[in-house]
Parts: C-alpha cells; structure tokens; sequence
C-alpha cells in the first residue's frame, strides 16, 4: 500500500538564537506502517533543504503515529530545519531563493594539530638559518614538530547526469595559489583530502522532486611552510668517474711514506675499491720489490687499512661530497627535495571560494 500525503507541509513554529534559525515544518501522511512511511521519497531527507529557503537544511524528522483509518497508519511528522553552520553572507539579504550548490562554505571549522618531522636546520636567536650540527660537525639526528592547520567545510554540487560524485579520491597539493572557503592558499602549502559526498533530492509539498545534488564535506590541510619534504642526499653507496652504476664507499688511506708508522696521522680518505686497490699497491710499491712477486711487496700491501662505510656520507649528484665531509659549516649537505602526494589543479571540484 502506497503512502499518500493527507495534509501537506506547513510550517508551524520557528525560533532563533543568535544567528541561529530553526524552523519546525509539519505534514500527516497514511501508510502500511511507519517503516513504510519513514522510507517513503514523499518525505523530505535528512539533509534536503526547505522548498522556501534553500539555507535551511533539514537536522531531524520525528515520526509520530496519530491514528489509524482502517488497515492504514496515520502519521504526524515534524521536521526541524536549521541554519546552523550555513554562511552569515548567504543568510544575509537572501530570500532564500538561491539553490544549494550557489552558496558559499558552510559548516566552516579551523582546528590545529602536529606532526613530529626530522630536522635538518634550525634558527639562530636572530633569525639566521643554521644546520644542526654537533659540535664535531656531525649531523643532529633529531625530531621537531610541525603546525598542520586543518580546515573543514561543506557546500553543494549540482547533481550531474553520470550520477558520479564530483570529488576527489587522492590527496591533492595546491600547484598554485588555490582560494576556497575564504581562506588563501599558496603553491604547495594545503593538501585537499579525499571528500565525503551524499547525494540529496529535495522534494516539494507533494512529494515531487524538483532538485537534485551532492553534500559535500571537504578537509584542507595546511602546512604554512611548504609540503615539499625535504631528506638528506646521504648514501653508503656513490658513483664513481663515469661509471653510472653506484658502488660501495670504503674508507682507506693514501700512505705516501715508505716508513709505515710515519702514516698514522694521515687523513682518511673516501672512495670506491678500485680507489682502495690503487692505494694498497701504491704503497706497496714505494717500499720497493717485484709486484704481486714478492713477499714484503705483499705484506706492505697487506698493511694498508680500510673498510666499506657502513654510515651514510653526504653526496652530490651521486658523487661524495667531500667539501661538506671537511666542513659541513661552510658546504651544507644537499637534500632530495619531493612530495608524498601529487600537485595539481583543485579547480575541477567546484570549491566554493566564500565562506562565513
């Protein structure tokens, strides 16, 4: 058994608090039951709007049963419609006639949290960038927190003839300075999240649809800074001349002294094993002997030492970078710069650039 409307519906009481307006709408209906009746598209959805004020969303519906007129239920239903959340710009001089997806951001709310990230450069007392580094000259392996300010709003959308919800479904850094809810964005500072859509069909007094759209709900992240992550170009592994392939670092030493214990305080050195064989056999060979043929030659080739570097060393454009291994204060290790997510265009997703 169908559900018809007996009385339509009117509105019966409204009140307001501040900006806040509420208003209660009233219609009886007959059906099977009340499962029938409360499923029925006659009613208004949660979310549609009153068919006279497109600001007024409807928050709840009440479902009372009234009587019975033979084998039918009879039911009072009171809606209650609100502005609550909607934009005091689109409230003010509206009549009410403009359709959802022509307002502005609504339901508008800025909260702040922190994410913990590696740090690379801090500040001095007067503003000056500096590297964290020890008093070695070492890179500080330490944590700080960084300011994530996120932004969260809801507008409307047409409702197209795909029945696809226009929104997104990967997190999208701005490429380009992106203004949505009334809030600025420049390049590469907000991630739009992945949104949350309902579709929504607004239904006159009898029961007639005569509008259809999408709730969206959006969430901006905003990194006042940047979102460009930044990591260290360090490595275990480097390229060596023209080789394209990385190899090994090992630490070695180029003993120039024939006298062994005369070499003790020579720098170490940084290089490939085809840079270790050449400073073995160097310094087997200026203390004299037939190569590879003779028993000191061998034994002073064997006294060299060196090892593979099991500690990342800092690189530039894959070779290592020695000038910031001597004096990291005055050569910066170099960093990889990228994003986690992929830049592009916000302007396909019909964002609302007002808000409250």
């Amino acid at each position: 058994m169908a559900v018809t409307i007996v009385h339509k519906a009117e509105d019966t009481s409204a009140q307001s608090q501040g900006n806040i307006l509420t208003v209660d709408r009233v219609m009886i209906v007959n059906g099977s039951n009340m499962a029938e009746i409360a499923t029925s598209p006659l009613i208004p959805q949660a979310a549609s709007r009153h068919p006279a004020n497109s600001t007024l969303m409807l928050k709840s519906r009440d479902f009372e049963p009234v009587g019975n007129i033979g084998r039918e239920v009879q039911a009072r239903i009171t809606m209650t419609y609100s502005n609550e959340g909607m934009s005091n710009r689109d409230m003010m001089g509206n009549d009410g006639s403009k359709d959802p997806w022509e307002l502005a951001a609504q339901n508008v709310q800025v909260s702040y949290s922190t994410e913990n990230v590696p740090l690379l450069f801090g500040y001095k007392g007067d503003g000056t960038m500096i590297q964290l580094l020890n008093s070695a000259g070492s890179r500080l392996l330490i944590e700080g927190q960084r300011i994530i300010r996120q932004i969260s709003f809801s507008y409307c959308v047409k409702a197209g003839r795909t029945g696809e919800a226009p929104i997104n479904d990967r997190v999208i850094i701005n490429a380009k300075t992106e203004k949505t809810a009334g809030y600025t964005f420049k390049p590469f500072t907000a991630m739009l999240m992945p949104m949350n859509a309902t579709f929504v069909q607004d239904v006159d007094d009898n029961g007639d649809i005569y509008r259809r759209y999408w709730q969206i709900e959006a969430v901006i992240m905003e990194n006042a800074s940047t979102w460009v992550r930044r990591a260290l170009d360090v490595g275990t592994k480097a390229l060596f001349g023209d080789k394209k392939i990385p190899q090994p670092i090992y630490q070695y030493y180029e003993w120039t002294n024939p006298d062994a214990n005369a070499n003790f305080e020579v720098p170490p050195s940084f290089g490939s094993i085809s840079d270790v064989e050449r400073a073995k056999m160097h310094f087997a060979d200026i203390g004299g002997g037939v190569r590879s043929n003779s028993e000191d030659w061998n034994k002073r080739y064997d006294m060299v030492p060196y090892n593979e570097m099991t500690e990342p060393l800092p690189l530039n454009n894959g070779k290592i970078y020695l000038d910031a291994i001597k004096d990291p204060e005055k050569y910066p290790y170099k960093t990889i710069n990228y994003f986690e997510n992929k830049p592009g265009s916000w302007a396909k997703w019909n964002l609302p650039k007002g808000r409250a």
